[in-house]
C-alpha cells in the first residue's frame, strides 16, 4: 500500500499519483471493493472508509470477548 498505516503525509491521500503501478493497483482495488459495499472514501487517508449512514447508528460498546463468543 502507499504508506504504513496512520501516515498523514500527501502519500496517504487516496489520489496521490507518485507511486508504483502495483501500489496504485492495490489501492484502487481497495477503493473499488469498499465503495461497492457501501463505504465512502475519506480522501486524505487511503485506509479510512466510513459506512454510508454511520451517523444514524448508535455507538456499540461490545467487547472482543463477546464478539468471539457469538461466532
Amino acid at each position: 500500500m502507499p504508506t504504513p498505516f496512520d501516515d498523514f503525509t500527501k502519500k496517504a491521500h487516496t489520489n496521490y499519483a507518485k507511486l508504483s503501478a502495483t501500489v496504485i493497483k492495490n489501492r484502487e482495488l481497495l477503493k473499488k471493493v469498499m465503495t461497492k459495499h457501501g463505504f465512502d472514501i475519506y480522501p486524505d487517508e487511503w485506509w479510512h472508509y466510513d459506512y454510508k449512514g454511520w451517523k444514524s447508528h448508535p455507538i456499540a460498546d461490545i467487547s472482543f470477548d463477546h464478539l468471539k463468543s457469538i461466532n
